[in-house]
Protein backbone atom coordinates (compact mmCIF):
# COMPACT_ATOMS: atom_id res chain seq x y z
CA UNK A 1 0.00 0.00 0.00
CA UNK A 2 2.72 2.48 0.98
CA UNK A 3 4.57 1.83 -2.27
CA UNK A 4 1.47 2.63 -4.29
CA UNK A 5 0.79 5.95 -2.53
CA UNK A 6 4.35 7.08 -1.75
CA UNK A 7 4.08 9.81 -4.39
CA UNK A 8 1.61 11.60 -2.12
CA UNK A 9 4.15 11.97 0.69
CA UNK A 10 7.32 13.98 1.18
CA UNK A 11 8.52 11.59 3.86
CA UNK A 12 7.31 8.35 5.43
CA UNK A 13 8.52 8.06 9.02
CA UNK A 14 8.75 4.51 10.32
CA UNK A 15 8.08 4.19 14.05
CA UNK A 16 11.15 2.08 14.76
CA UNK A 17 10.74 2.00 18.54
CA UNK A 18 8.37 0.32 21.02
CA UNK A 19 9.57 -2.92 19.43
CA UNK A 20 9.22 -5.09 22.53
CA UNK A 21 7.05 -5.82 25.55
CA UNK A 22 6.24 -8.44 28.23
CA UNK A 23 3.89 -10.33 25.93
CA UNK A 24 3.11 -14.05 26.12
CA UNK A 25 5.75 -16.10 24.27
CA UNK A 26 8.20 -13.18 24.11
CA UNK A 27 11.61 -12.54 25.67
CA UNK A 28 13.28 -9.43 27.02
CA UNK A 29 14.25 -7.38 24.00
CA UNK A 30 15.35 -3.89 23.06
CA UNK A 31 13.12 -0.89 22.58
CA UNK A 32 14.78 0.13 19.30
CA UNK A 33 17.47 -2.31 18.08
CA UNK A 34 19.01 -1.99 14.63
CA UNK A 35 19.45 -5.73 13.99
CA UNK A 36 17.77 -8.95 15.13
CA UNK A 37 21.00 -10.96 14.79
CA UNK A 38 19.01 -13.91 13.47
CA UNK A 39 17.48 -14.45 16.93
CA UNK A 40 13.97 -15.93 16.96
CA UNK A 41 11.32 -16.21 19.64
CA UNK A 42 11.76 -19.38 21.78
CA UNK A 43 8.57 -21.10 20.60
CA UNK A 44 8.50 -19.99 16.95
CA UNK A 45 10.73 -19.38 13.96
CA UNK A 46 9.73 -15.71 13.85
CA UNK A 47 12.54 -13.18 14.16
CA UNK A 48 12.42 -10.63 16.95
CA UNK A 49 11.66 -7.08 15.71
CA UNK A 50 14.39 -4.73 14.49
CA UNK A 51 14.84 -1.48 12.60
CA UNK A 52 16.70 -3.26 9.80
CA UNK A 53 13.83 -5.67 9.22
CA UNK A 54 11.22 -2.91 9.28
CA UNK A 55 13.12 -0.78 6.77
CA UNK A 56 13.82 -3.78 4.53
CA UNK A 57 10.10 -4.53 4.48
CA UNK A 58 9.38 -1.09 3.02
CA UNK A 59 12.28 -1.21 0.57
CA UNK A 60 11.50 -4.74 -0.63
CA UNK A 61 7.93 -3.68 -1.42
CA UNK A 62 9.07 -0.78 -3.57
CA UNK A 63 9.16 2.28 -1.32
CA UNK A 64 11.99 4.59 -2.37
CA UNK A 65 14.67 4.81 0.34
CA UNK A 66 14.74 8.60 0.07
CA UNK A 67 11.13 8.69 1.27
CA UNK A 68 11.86 6.83 4.51
CA UNK A 69 12.85 8.15 7.92
CA UNK A 70 13.71 6.00 10.96
CA UNK A 71 12.84 6.88 14.54
CA UNK A 72 15.15 7.64 17.45
CA UNK A 73 13.53 7.34 20.89
CA UNK A 74 14.82 9.71 23.54
CA UNK A 75 13.39 7.33 26.14
CA UNK A 76 13.88 3.74 27.20
CA UNK A 77 12.15 0.67 28.59
CA UNK A 78 12.69 -0.51 32.15
CA UNK A 79 12.00 -4.23 32.57
CA UNK A 80 11.61 -5.46 36.14
CA UNK A 81 9.56 -7.83 38.32
CA UNK A 82 8.58 -11.38 37.48
CA UNK A 83 11.40 -13.87 38.04
CA UNK A 84 13.99 -11.08 37.69
CA UNK A 85 15.52 -10.00 34.38
CA UNK A 86 18.83 -8.21 33.73
CA UNK A 87 19.71 -9.09 30.13
CA UNK A 88 18.20 -9.12 26.65
CA UNK A 89 16.81 -12.42 25.27
CA UNK A 90 15.62 -13.71 28.67
CA UNK A 91 12.42 -15.76 28.89
CA UNK A 92 10.10 -16.08 31.88
CA UNK A 93 7.72 -18.75 33.15
CA UNK A 94 4.04 -18.54 32.20
CA UNK A 95 2.05 -16.57 34.71
CA UNK A 96 5.05 -14.65 36.06
CA UNK A 97 6.00 -12.07 33.42
CA UNK A 98 8.10 -9.00 34.15
CA UNK A 99 6.60 -5.54 33.78
CA UNK A 100 7.77 -2.75 31.48
CA UNK A 101 7.63 0.98 32.10
CA UNK A 102 9.00 3.85 30.04
CA UNK A 103 11.44 6.48 31.25
CA UNK A 104 13.08 9.43 29.54
CA UNK A 105 16.75 9.34 28.61
CA UNK A 106 17.36 12.14 31.10
CA UNK A 107 15.77 10.16 33.94
CA UNK A 108 17.60 6.94 33.04
CA UNK A 109 21.07 8.50 33.04
CA UNK A 110 20.31 10.52 36.18
CA UNK A 111 18.80 7.68 38.26
CA UNK A 112 20.28 4.42 37.00
CA UNK A 113 23.37 4.91 34.84
CA UNK A 114 26.72 3.71 36.13
CA UNK A 115 29.71 2.60 34.06
CA UNK A 116 29.75 -0.91 35.56
CA UNK A 117 26.07 -1.39 34.65
CA UNK A 118 26.43 -0.28 31.03
CA UNK A 119 26.59 -2.69 28.07
CA UNK A 120 26.63 -2.38 24.30
CA UNK A 121 25.09 -5.30 22.41
CA UNK A 122 27.22 -5.59 19.27
CA UNK A 123 24.75 -7.97 17.58
CA UNK A 124 21.63 -5.84 18.02
CA UNK A 125 23.62 -2.57 18.00
CA UNK A 126 21.83 -1.33 21.09
CA UNK A 127 22.68 -0.02 24.57
CA UNK A 128 21.36 -1.31 27.88
CA UNK A 129 21.90 -1.28 31.64
CA UNK A 130 21.96 -4.52 33.61
CA UNK A 131 20.99 -4.05 37.28
CA UNK A 132 21.09 -6.89 39.82
CA UNK A 133 19.16 -6.40 43.06
CA UNK A 134 17.84 -8.41 45.96
CA UNK A 135 15.26 -9.86 45.74
CA UNK A 136 15.63 -10.90 42.09
CA UNK A 137 12.21 -9.47 41.28
CA UNK A 138 13.81 -6.03 41.74
CA UNK A 139 16.38 -6.70 39.01
CA UNK A 140 16.26 -4.41 36.00
CA UNK A 141 17.02 -4.63 32.30
CA UNK A 142 16.98 -1.08 30.91
CA UNK A 143 16.97 -0.66 27.15
CA UNK A 144 17.57 2.87 25.89
CA UNK A 145 19.24 4.90 23.15
CA UNK A 146 22.47 6.62 24.15
CA UNK A 147 24.97 8.66 22.12
CA UNK A 148 26.43 5.59 20.40
CA UNK A 149 22.96 4.33 19.45
CA UNK A 150 22.15 7.73 17.91
CA UNK A 151 25.41 7.73 15.95
CA UNK A 152 24.80 4.20 14.73
CA UNK A 153 21.33 5.08 13.47
CA UNK A 154 22.66 8.09 11.58
CA UNK A 155 25.14 5.74 9.90
CA UNK A 156 22.38 3.25 9.08
CA UNK A 157 20.24 5.97 7.47
CA UNK A 158 23.23 7.11 5.42
CA UNK A 159 24.29 3.60 4.42
CA UNK A 160 20.79 2.81 3.15
CA UNK A 161 20.40 6.24 1.49
CA UNK A 162 17.31 6.97 3.58
CA UNK A 163 15.59 10.34 3.66
CA UNK A 164 16.37 11.09 7.28
CA UNK A 165 15.56 10.43 10.91
CA UNK A 166 12.90 11.54 13.40
CA UNK A 167 12.93 11.91 17.19
CA UNK A 168 10.37 11.11 19.88
CA UNK A 169 10.73 13.38 21.67
CA UNK A 170 13.09 16.31 22.20
CA UNK A 171 12.31 17.24 25.80
CA UNK A 172 13.26 13.77 27.09
CA UNK A 173 16.91 14.55 26.36
CA UNK A 174 16.99 17.61 28.63
CA UNK A 175 19.32 17.35 31.63
CA UNK A 176 18.42 20.34 33.79
CA UNK A 177 21.23 19.72 36.29
CA UNK A 178 24.00 20.02 33.70
CA UNK A 179 25.80 23.27 32.78
CA UNK A 180 24.53 25.25 29.81
CA UNK A 181 25.75 23.66 26.59
CA UNK A 182 25.65 20.14 28.08
CA UNK A 183 21.94 19.79 28.78
CA UNK A 184 20.93 18.08 25.52
CA UNK A 185 23.64 15.45 24.93
CA UNK A 186 21.69 13.36 22.39
CA UNK A 187 20.79 16.37 20.25
CA UNK A 188 24.42 17.50 20.34
CA UNK A 189 25.54 14.00 19.38
CA UNK A 190 23.20 14.02 16.39
CA UNK A 191 24.46 17.44 15.34
CA UNK A 192 28.03 16.14 15.35
CA UNK A 193 27.02 12.90 13.61
CA UNK A 194 25.33 14.74 10.75
CA UNK A 195 28.38 16.93 10.12
CA UNK A 196 30.73 16.14 7.24
CA UNK A 197 33.46 13.66 8.24
CA UNK A 198 36.83 15.30 8.77
CA UNK A 199 40.47 14.46 8.29
CA UNK A 200 42.07 14.30 11.71
CA UNK A 201 45.58 14.02 10.31
CA UNK A 202 47.59 13.80 7.08
CA UNK A 203 51.32 13.04 7.07
CA UNK A 204 54.02 11.65 4.82
CA UNK A 205 55.57 8.33 5.85
CA UNK A 206 58.35 7.29 3.49
CA UNK A 207 56.60 6.88 0.12
CA UNK A 208 53.12 6.71 1.63
CA UNK A 209 50.63 9.41 2.57
CA UNK A 210 49.05 8.38 5.89
CA UNK A 211 45.48 9.61 6.40
CA UNK A 212 43.49 9.67 9.64
CA UNK A 213 39.73 10.18 9.26
CA UNK A 214 36.99 10.63 11.87
CA UNK A 215 34.19 8.07 11.73
CA UNK A 216 30.91 6.93 13.25
CA UNK A 217 29.81 3.44 14.35
CA UNK A 218 28.52 1.40 11.39
CA UNK A 219 29.72 4.14 9.05
CA UNK A 220 30.78 3.51 5.46
CA UNK A 221 33.35 5.87 4.01
CA UNK A 222 34.89 6.58 0.65
CA UNK A 223 38.24 8.38 0.24
CA UNK A 224 38.81 10.27 -3.02
CA UNK A 225 41.89 12.01 -4.41
CA UNK A 226 42.66 14.52 -7.11
CA UNK A 227 45.82 16.20 -8.39
CA UNK A 228 44.07 19.43 -9.41
CA UNK A 229 41.68 21.50 -7.31
CA UNK A 230 40.93 24.05 -10.04
CA UNK A 231 39.14 21.50 -12.23
CA UNK A 232 39.29 18.33 -10.14
CA UNK A 233 38.72 14.82 -11.36
CA UNK A 234 38.10 12.80 -8.22
CA UNK A 235 39.48 9.26 -8.19
CA UNK A 236 38.64 6.57 -5.63
CA UNK A 237 41.41 5.63 -3.24
CA UNK A 238 39.25 3.37 -1.04
CA UNK A 239 35.53 2.62 -1.14
CA UNK A 240 33.04 1.31 1.45
CA UNK A 241 35.50 1.39 4.32
CA UNK A 242 33.76 0.10 7.45
CA UNK A 243 34.10 2.12 10.63
CA UNK A 244 33.45 1.46 14.31
CA UNK A 245 33.45 5.05 15.53
CA UNK A 246 37.18 5.27 16.17
CA UNK A 247 39.65 7.06 13.91
CA UNK A 248 40.23 5.38 10.54
CA UNK A 249 43.84 4.87 9.52
CA UNK A 250 44.34 4.76 5.74
CA UNK A 251 47.34 4.85 3.46
CA UNK A 252 47.90 6.17 -0.07
CA UNK A 253 50.93 4.31 -1.46
CA UNK A 254 51.39 6.69 -4.40
CA UNK A 255 54.93 8.14 -4.31
CA UNK A 256 55.06 11.77 -3.26
CA UNK A 257 57.15 12.51 -6.37
CA UNK A 258 53.94 12.21 -8.44
CA UNK A 259 53.05 15.79 -7.50
CA UNK A 260 50.41 17.26 -5.26
CA UNK A 261 47.51 15.15 -4.02
CA UNK A 262 44.26 16.49 -2.61
CA UNK A 263 41.85 14.29 -0.64
CA UNK A 264 38.20 14.28 0.29
CA UNK A 265 36.13 11.92 2.47
CA UNK A 266 32.54 10.97 1.75
CA UNK A 267 29.81 9.01 3.47
CA UNK A 268 26.64 7.87 1.68
CA UNK A 269 24.24 10.76 1.04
Amino acid sequence: MMASIQGQFDQINVMTYDLSGPYAGWVTWFNSPIYDGGYTFPDTTELVPSIGAAVSNFLNHGVAPGKLGIGLPFYGYIWTGGPGVTQPREAWPPGNPPTVSTSSYAAIVSRYYHTNLYHWDTIAQAAYLSVTNSPASADMFISYDDAQACQTKVSLARNLHLGGIMIWELSQDYLSTQPAGQRTPLVQTLKQSLATPDFAGIQLNMQNVELTVTSLPLGLYRILWSSNLLSPTWNTLTNNVNASGSLLQLSDPTPATNGMRFYRVQSPP
